[in-house]
């Protein structure tokens, strides 16, 4: 499956659930790719997904900590540290962004980081 293919199943579940999703590529370099409301407790709350294929993901993942901080540089394609770093943004301002290839991880996130 490709990276699109991924970003549209993820949209269609959030829109099952009542949400709204938009796909970010047309904002600035390194914004998540999808710009999403997911209903949570009565509440819309942002969130920012990085799409990724599932293979992508586990590589990306690999190359990052906990925080998205990058440990391993080598592990990322060119613009992935940028995507990171505004991942990382988005969170100190205490919004919720991650890195996905599908909507249950998207939801275990929102979980644990209950708003």
């Amino acid at each position: 499956m490709t990276e699109a293919n991924y970003q549209s199943k993820i949209i269609k579940d959030i829109k099952k659930d009542g949400g709204i999703a938009i796909n970010g590529n047309y904002t600035t370099n390194g914004e998540c790719d999808l710009q999403c409301g997911i209903p949570y407790n009565g509440i819309l709350i942002y969130c920012g997904i990085e799409v990724k294929t599932e293979s992508d993901y586990h590589r990306v993942m690999s190359g990052i900590d906990s925080e998205y901080n990058v440990i391993d540089v080598k592990k990322l394609k060119k613009h992935e540290p940028l995507q990171m770093a505004k991942i990382r943004q988005t969170r100190k301002l205490g919004g919720l962004a991650l890195v996905a290839f599908n909507y249950s991880q998207v939801m275990e996130y929102i979980d644990a980081n209950k708003p």
